[in-house]
């Protein structure tokens, strides 16, 4: 006889990482702390959006947000230890959007990029 199962903890991980953006910017947080308009560039979306991802981002615990009091302000994201701790999935996705990716006929600006380094 087969075991209750449950989809409760995808669920929980879909709704944190659902969206069009959120693994794409956990992607680029691979690489270390980024500033605000760096994501911005590098992603392309509006403020707005961004904002409301890195948000959702941050009280899932998966980013850190710092403030250096200085003038003009300067604010940082950076991967969590748990945000880390996402790094071989984010891998895997990539390289299964390389594999798979290309019987779409779709280019967007992430599929350029290269995988950051472990």
């Amino acid at each position: 006889m087969k075991a209750n199962l449950t989809a409760q903890p995808l669920e929980e991980a879909v709704h944190i990482l659902g969206g069009r953006w959120r693994i794409i910017l956990l992607y680029f947080l691979l690489n270390g702390p980024q500033r605000f308009s760096d994501l911005q560039k590098h992603t392309g979306i509006s403020r707005r959006i961004l904002t409301v991802n890195l948000r959702v981002l941050e009280e899932a615990g998966l980013v850190l947000r710092t403030a250096y009091p200085e003038v003009p302000p300067r604010v940082e994201y950076q991967l969590t230890p748990d945000g880390l701790a996402l790094r071989s999935i984010i891998h895997d996705l990539y390289s299964w959007g390389e594999k798979f990716g290309s019987r779409t006929n779709r280019n967007s600006a992430t599929a350029t990029t290269s995988l950051p380094v472990e």
